[in-house]
């Protein structure tokens, strides 16, 4: 192994003996603040000293500083030639990193299953890579006590989100005066689900406030954080292991999740079977019902749909075949894009770009 490889290895485990130290000590003065940063730099420096063994420079040319975290996930993501990182595991770094930048730049309230799932998570994908790219067992160099950093058993994706969401509506409440921290525990769940999506950034003060208001309206947790629907946990113990995986729907899998356990250290087996038994469950909303949700009016969703090109989306829509007619349903992923859009260009402006754009467009009702 290289020497620099060697030395950003061995900086990943000493800040991950310290994270999950810190994680299940006493004393909760600092705790979820310094186990998230501690985990982040752990994995980081693994994400480098992975990148530095399989040949990969971590430095842009001519400069000093190494590549922050979020260029590190996507190099040993997306170059073929040092991959070994997959989108799964992706996921969970992006809502690791969102999450102790809030902890770190500002103030974020996280429950301890949401904790947890980071942690246990975090510690499941460090022992992965350090097997998959280095060919060693994280058990020789950390007492096997250690390596189940809880004996809780964590809440589903589901639970999850509906025991917080119902904390926030709780906090909310008139007359409670309790915005600020109502918001704190907004972020964790919205960086969660942005990350499903492919974001690396905690959500800005205005939309955590427009995602505590549609919940206040009414609005369901999976309408409000659609990335979220389609993520799943599971957990299979044996032997003082514990694996957790997040996985995020595949593209031709199903918004029904199936778990399936496996044998702890069983090599690259996923802990969730992600099927979809019907894309309509997936592509639910017609362009009315995606108005509703995004709440514009249809001619104005007409126009972020041309702008953004979401009808070229994948995974934002489908067009399918009923008899000889040809209807265009639109996934929770268009919400998502939709508000991405929003938040940069308001709908009167995007509908006045849109008309310049598209002569023979529909006069705004």
């Amino acid at each position: 192994m290289r020497r620099e490889a060697r030395l950003l290895l061995g900086s990943s485990v000493d800040s991950l003996v310290l994270s999950i130290d810190h994680f299940n000590r006493c004393e909760d003065r600092g705790r979820q603040n310094a186990t998230l940063i501690l985990l982040v730099h752990s994995l980081e420096m693994l994400l480098k000293a992975g990148l530095v063994h399989r040949g990969c420079s971590i430095r842009d040319k001519g400069e000093s500083q190494t590549f922050g975290f979020k260029t590190c996930v996507s190099r040993a993501l997306s170059d073929g030639s040092v991959k070994f990182i997959d989108e799964n595991q992706a996921v969970l770094l992006r809502a690791t990193y969102g999450l102790r930048s809030s902890a770190q730049h500002h103030v974020v309230a996280v429950s301890e299953p949401q904790l947890y799932l980071h942690v246990q998570g975090g510690l499941t994908l460090f022992r992965d890579v350090y097997r998959v790219v280095f060919g060693k067992d994280l058990a020789k160099v950390m007492p096997p006590r250690v390596l189940p950093v809880s004996t809780m058993a964590p809440l589903d994706i589901e639970e999850l989100f509906l025991s917080q969401t119902a904390e926030v509506l709780k906090l909310l409440a008139p007359g409670r005066r309790s915005r600020a921290t109502a918001l704190a525990r907004l972020e964790p769940l919205a960086v969660l689900s942005a990350a499903n999506e492919g974001l690396d950034e905690p959500p800005t003060a205005m939309a955590l406030l427009r995602m505590a208001k549609r919940l206040r309206d009414g609005a369901s947790w999976q309408t409000v954080f659609p990335g979220a629907a389609s993520l799943g946990v599971s957990t299979e113990e044996a032997s003082h292991r514990v694996h957790l995986r997040l996985v995020k729907k595949a593209s031709d899998g199903a918004a029904d999740l199936t778990a399936i356990a496996v044998p702890a250290g069983t090599p690259d087996a996923p802990l969730i079977a992600v099927k979809r038994v019907n894309e309509l469950d997936y592509y639910s909303m017609n362009h009315s019902q995606l108005a509703k949700a995004v709440e514009l009016t249809q001619p104005k969703l007409t126009a972020y749909i041309s702008l953004l090109a979401l009808k070229s989306d994948a995974e934002s829509s489908k067009e399918f075949a009923v008899g000889k007619m040809r209807l265009r349903q639109y996934s929770p992923q268009a919400i998502t894009r939709v508000r991405e859009a929003m938040e940069t260009e308001s709908p009167e402006d995007a509908w006045r770009r849109y008309r310049s754009e598209s002569p023979k467009a529909v006069t705004e009702g």
